[in-house]
């Protein structure tokens, strides 16, 4: 049985005993029915503090209604506790509504707190990563550049290479590979840099339109189909939208490279509490639901070309403005990521 069947269970059972030792414990006995009366407190915080202000209300509320009869049966043999027993069923209830309501602000509290900690955490993670991916970046893309230039003069002199197809395929191998190791380097580079600048008024409708402009041109532009589904009027928000568009470009790019070839639709709109999001949706494979933990972990990949930076580049520059990133995936039917931002405040 889960917890909190078992927590119900306990509650009314502790009604329910105390109750019927109010109606079989005799009138002649005055102590023992303000000793039960008391009692009645126990399932009444044990409700409020596992299940907030309803909970407490509720079981308050019961505790009257199931003890008031006893109470006017009673009236003409309880005369030395009428005012006593009155008063702890008024009691009763603003203690259930009391507590039931401080539960769940400490509750609140905790969470917030709890996740106060985890963005901090984030933080202080991202910001050492960040420092130590610029170090290694300036670092290594030099001797890449050498190396590449060097690839250059060999390919273009058969004489220094020797002119066999086998020895061409080995430079090209190594061109590709310095060219992966190159868009790593790019992509730490990236992860440094995103920091909060002078934000201005922008508008997310314009940020999927820029960035549709340049999936366009991209090789995997040829064989995705983009589908824009925006809607107008949209709230501004306040932000670099470079950044946004850079966030933008990651999410469908990974959704491009999740369905191959197929369609990816971006979505804008307004949620039920003012905000504005952007999603992108794909009908991919999907992601198996241990990896949807990791995913904005950097350096995790599944893909063999894959920096692992993509999705934590999108998550940071979500924080830098205020929002969120969530993420709805099912095996064989697609993910869908969605980000969310606050509107610009209007002074």
């Amino acid at each position: 049985m889960p917890n909190g069947w078992k927590q119900l269970a306990l509650v009314a059972g502790l009604v329910a005993v105390f109750s019927l030792l109010h109606y079989l414990t005799p009138a002649s006995r005055p102590i023992l029915h303000g000793v039960w009366r008391k009692m009645y407190f126990v399932p009444i915080l044990l409700a409020a503090f596992w299940f907030g202000l309803k909970g407490g209300l509720v079981t308050s509320v019961l505790t009257s209604v199931i003890y008031l009869p006893h109470v006017l049966s009673q009236w003409a043999h309880i005369h030395t506790q009428r005012e006593d027993a009155i008063f702890d069923i008024l009691l009763y209830n603003i203690v259930g509504g009391l507590t039931g309501f401080l539960a769940e602000r400490e509750k609140e509290q905790r969470e917030k707190l709890k996740q106060a900690q985890k963005e901090l955490l984030r933080a202080d993670r991202l910001k050492l990563l960040g420092e130590l991916s610029a170090g290694m970046a300036h670092e290594v893309r030099t001797p890449l550049a050498s190396i590449l230039g060097s690839v250059d003069i060999l390919s273009k002199d058969p004489h220094i290479w020797g002119g066999t197809a086998e020895k061409k395929e080995f430079l090209e191998i190594l061109r590709k590979e310095v060219g992966r190791l190159d868009k790593v380097v790019n992509d730490f580079l990236n992860y440094s840099k995103i920091e909060k600048k002078e934000f201005a008024a922008c508008s997310l409708n314009d940020v999927v339109r820029q960035a549709e402009a340049i999936l366009r041109s991209h090789p995997l532009g040829k064989k995705v189909e983009l589908a824009l589904a925006l809607s107008e009027p949209l709230p501004s928000v306040l932000g670099d939208s470079n950044q946004l568009c850079q966030a933008v470009l990651n999410l469908a790019l990974n959704a491009m490279q999740a369905v191959g070839e197929g369609e990816v639709k971006i979505t804008t709109g307004v949620n039920s509490v003012g905000g504005v999001w952007v999603s992108v949706a794909d009908r991919g494979p999907g992601i198996p639901p241990d990896n949807l933990e990791k995913i904005f972990t950097p350096f995790f990949t599944t893909r063999s070309d894959g920096t692992g930076l993509g999705l934590g580049i999108v998550e940071r520059i979500a924080s830098l403005h205020k929002g969120e990133v969530k993420v709805e995936s099912k095996l064989g039917a697609g993910t869908t990521v969605v980000l969310l931002l606050p509107v610009q405040e209007e002074n």
